[in-house]
């Protein structure tokens, strides 16, 4: 079900950042759970896929509904995570999912920011030849 520990994060949220493909697609197929959960930040499994660099995790939540431009209580969807913490494969998967390459955070950091920010370049450069 959707109840959640003392942060809100529920089973698929936890299973999500894991990486934990098969309960991820068990939990979706129960029909108990959903997809674009929020837990006490307003982030979303897909968030802590991202946050935890998971690719295939992302991209079967992408394909089970997930919204990649959800976003946290500080403003920032899934790309900010997978950006901020340098997994390259997560965004990859998001963009060829068509997620905004340049959304803007509650202080106006886009993904390639946060990139820049902790040292990432090949991300910052996969977000950067997106820019528009």
């Amino acid at each position: 079900d959707n109840m959640g520990d003392p942060y809100g994060w529920t089973a698929v949220h936890h299973a999500s950042f894991k990486g934990h493909l098969m309960l991820i697609k068990f939990l979706l197929q129960t029909g108990q759970v959903e997809v674009n959960s929020q837990d006490f930040f307003n982030c979303t499994p897909l968030h802590r896929s991202c946050s935890g660099g998971n690719p295939e995790t992302t991209h079967v939540l992408l394909q089970k509904g997930a919204s990649h431009s959800a976003r946290s209580c500080s403003g920032q969807t899934p790309l900010h995570l997978a950006a901020a913490s340098g997994h390259l494969g997560t965004a990859r998967v998001l963009l060829q999912h068509l997620a905004s390459p340049n959304p803007q955070d509650f202080h106006k950091w886009t993904p390639l920011h946060w990139a820049v920010f902790g040292g990432w370049g090949d991300v910052a450069e996969l977000t950067k030849v997106l820019w528009v």
